[in-house]
Order: C-alpha cells, then sequence, then structure tokens
C-alpha cells in the first residue's frame, strides 16, 4: 500500500442529519481512513440545525475517539470548507412528496452553487469531494462547474449504497433456496451503470462468488443453477426503487446502509485500493471513460462525456482510479444505458437552464 498522509481534514455537510450521525463514528475511529490517521473533522449544518449539531458535538466529545485531533462545528462555509482534504457532501434539500425530480434539481442548484464555489474559494485544491446528497450524480455536476480549478476526478459521487443492494439481494435470492450458501460479502465486481434513480442499470453479468473457501468464480451459472429463471429481473426491479422501500418501511430514508457505502467507497477510493481482480461503482465525470469511444447501436457513444455517472473503476490508493474497459456488450445493457443516459442529460440541461436564470 502506498504512504497514507498521517492526518486529514474532513467534512461532513448536514452532518445533524441521519447519515451525518451515522458515519462519524467510522471517521474518528479510524475504520475508513486507518488508525493512524489523525482526523481534523469539520461539521458543517444550516442555521436550523445548530441546536442538533450541538447535541452531535456532545456526543462527539463523549466518545473518546482514538484518531480525532480536533473538532470544528459551523454553519459557516468559509470554516466549514478552509483546508479541507475530504469533502463529504451529505446536506441537500430532500425530496417532499409530490415533487419532481425537476423540483429536487431546482431545490439543490443553490446549495451546490454555494458549496462548489466554497470548495473553489477556501479547500485544498487536490481536495476529494464524495456527493451523497440527490440527486448526487446531477449535483456532483453542478458542483465542479463552481470549483474549477480543483480536478474533475476528484469529485465522486455515491453509487457504492445501489451496488451493495444489488449484491445483497442475489446474496437473498442464492440463500432463498440454500440458506448459509452465500452472503454478500462473497459476491463482488456486480456494477450500477448511469444515475442514481429508478433507471440506473444494475449488472450481475461480471460478477463472481467465492463458495466453499475456494477463489471466486463466475456468478451468473451458480444463480441460473440455483434460483428460478425470472430472478435477475426480480433483483433488478427491486434494487432499482429499494430506496423507497426502506422509507415506506421505516418512515425514513436508508441511514445506517448510506453511511456504511459512504466509508465504503472512501476506502476504496482513498485508502487501501481496490482488491487485485475486483472493482466497484463509483459515480465519476464521464469526459475520459473508454465507453466515449465505444458505439452503441445507433452509432452513438454508449455514455458520452459531460456527465457524472456511475461506472466501474478500479482504484489505488491516494485517489487514482480507471473505469473499467469491455463492458456492456449486451444489447439489453446498451438499450437499459441509453435511458439512464438520456435522463442525467436531461437533468444537466435543467440544471444549466435553471443556473441560467439564476
Amino acid at each position: 500500500m502506498a504512504h497514507q498522509p498521517s492526518e486529514k481534514t474532513v467534512l461532513i455537510t448536514g452532518a445533524a442529519g441521519q447519515i451525518g450521525y451515522a458515519l462519524i463514528p467510522s471517521i474518528c475511529d479510524g475504520t475508513i481512513f486507518g488508525i493512524g490517521c489523525t482526523i481534523h473533522l469539520h461539521l458543517l449544518d444550516i442555521e436550523p440545525a445548530t441546536r442538533a449539531l450541538q447535541g452531535v458535538r456532545m456526543e462527539i466529545e463523549d466518545s473518546a475517539f482514538s484518531c480525532l485531533g480536533s473538532l470544528v462545528v459551523t454553519t459557516n462555509l468559509e470554516e466549514a470548507f478552509s483546508g479541507v482534504d475530504v469533502a463529504i457532501l451529505v446536506g441537500g434539500y430532500p425530496r417532499r412528496k409530490g415533487m419532481e425530480r425537476s423540483d429536487l434539481i431546482d431545490k439543490n442548484i443553490a446549495i451546490m452553487k454555494e458549496q462548489g464555489q466554497a470548495l473553489e474559494r477556501f479547500s485544498d485544491h487536490d481536495v476529494k469531494v464524495l456527493v451523497v446528497a440527490n440527486p448526487a450524480n446531477t449535483n456532483c455536476l453542478t458542483l465542479m462547474e463552481f470549483a474549477p480549478s480543483i480536478p474533475r476526478r476528484n469529485f465522486t459521487c455515491m453509487m457504492r449504497l445501489d451496488q451493495d443492494r444489488l449484491r445483497g439481494a442475489l446474496a437473498d435470492a442464492l440463500q432463498a433456496q440454500d440458506p448459509g450458501f452465500a452472503t454478500a460479502c462473497q459476491i463482488r465486481n456486480v456494477v450500477i451503470w448511469g444515475n442514481h434513480s429508478p433507471t440506473m442499470v444494475p449488472d450481475s453479468t461480471e460478477a463472481e462468488i467465492a463458495v466453499g473457501g475456494g477463489g471466486y468464480q463466475p456468478l451468473m451459472p451458480v444463480l441460473q443453477q440455483r434460483c428460478p429463471p425470472d430472478v435477475i429481473g426480480s433483483i433488478i426491479s427491486d434494487v432499482r426503487v429499494r430506496g423507497a422501500t426502506v422509507i415506506q418501511a421505516r418512515g425514513l430514508s436508508s441511514a445506517l446502509s448510506a453511511a456504511r457505502a459512504v466509508g465504503a467507497h472512501l476506502r476504496d477510493w482513498l485508502v487501501t485500493g481496490t482488491a487485485p481482480g475486483e472493482f466497484v461503482t463509483m459515480g465519476v465525470y464521464s469526459d475520459a471513460n473508454p465507453y466515449k469511444l465505444a458505439l452503441g447501436q445507433g452509432q452513438e457513444p454508449l455514455i458520452p462525456g459531460g456527465l457524472v455517472v456511475g461506472l466501474p473503476c478500479r482504484c489505488w490508493p491516494g485517489g487514482k482510479f480507471e473505469v473499467v474497459p469491455g463492458m456492456l456488450k449486451s444489447d439489453t445493457l446498451q438499450n437499459e444505458m441509453k435511458k439512464t443516459i438520456v435522463e442525467l442529460a436531461g437533468e444537466r440541461d435543467v440544471a444549466r437552464t435553471l443556473l441560467a436564470l439564476s
């Protein structure tokens, strides 16, 4: 493993909310950045959340975290973003009942513009950024427009929760036929292509599974042998709406699983890199992706530039990554990919129009 800095300044926005609250322990106890890394933690939230934010401060102080070097709790952008090495942008305007996706973009444009400008003015210009607030892909794209000196490769949005939902659903399908056969952590190399929305394209065609103490083997033959023939279609449908299903069940959006996904994303991208033979899904800027040159059935690029798209990535310590080429081979995947790209391009255009009017 490459040498990692002995300290990091880490920002969480929306820190008084559920995901921030669930995420803080794994940052401060060394789970994400390592036991030897001292964390200077900056927590930001809006003025109405001040009281809750102070409560979070108290709990952090009461926890005696081994890796916490200092703590800033604030509602001031300059104080929050100053000198930040890693920015985890969880805070955003949540989707309310009756809101269209364009309404959600409208509500979050001003937030992302303001935070992008703060990154540009106050943060380290090699800052690594993970956008969690929805619509995550378009929020990430908006954010980078207002931080032009920060490399585009330093901006990512979270698709890891969708990836892990797919791993969990595949494991559940196998366990329904043979309890205890395999767990989600024994499955790797699934992909969530495209947008973090119901148009996402869950893909297990290159997935692998480790069973019986042996090495990894292709998952699809195992799945086809052990499960009903319609299981993949059912899993894809379930994964696409899993977030809404969680909300219906608990009355709140995913927090525990989202915080865990944030940690896994950051650890693979910035600290350990991905394991040999493994790739993970990250939302990344699409200008340099290998599918920009690959032509689909209509001879258009499979994945055009100028978007933030969920793609399979291999990572190395310190924030280096590459998009895995040679996938998206089937007509079915390509057709599904067109739908999510159309949605992402439409969201980008809505955002640009709203910015021009603001």
